[in-house]
């Protein structure tokens, strides 16, 4: 079913396309809006926000929203932003966190792998400690 809109196809059972130009709905129960959206997966949909581009030198266009896979939603789209916050830098800002956890995660391992080196080490030191006392008490008493 095509809501509105210039050369929409809409070519599978229970397709929707609301409206825009020259999107094309092939999977089952699929919606596609705005402009070149290709859905071809069933349970799919597509947000076309490109401008039209030039056609790259193989004559596929490259701002076509192109959805293959099943049950996924792609919005494509510059930017995405909900209430004036750019939701692409929320991403990126959480991916940069997540690399400097797994980087702090790597330096707590090394320290203690560390911790437990100096832990040994203290342990002998005071082995050899209590050897030194024994052996000074031992000179003490017999030099009395």
């Amino acid at each position: 079913m095509v809501l509105g809109g210039y050369r929409n196809h809409a070519q599978a059972r229970f397709a929707t396309i609301l409206g825009g130009s020259k999107n094309t709905v092939n999977g089952r129960f699929g919606i596609a809006m705005g402009y070149n959206a290709k859905v071809t997966g069933d349970y799919s949909g597509a947000i076309a926000l490109f401008p039209d581009e030039a056609l790259n030198q193989n004559g596929v266009d490259s701002t076509q929203c192109l959805v293959r896979d099943e049950d996924t939603l792609n919005i494509c789209a510059n930017s995405l932003t909900v209430n004036g916050d750019d939701i692409m830098a929320l991403f990126s800002r959480g991916r940069a966190l997540s690399e400097t956890l797994d980087g702090v995660s790597e330096l707590a391992k090394t320290a203690d792998s560390d911790i437990n080196a100096l832990r040994k080490q203290g342990a002998a030191l005071d082995e050899a400690a209590a050897r030194m006392l024994q052996a000074l008490a031992g000179v003490s008493s017999s030099s009395v």
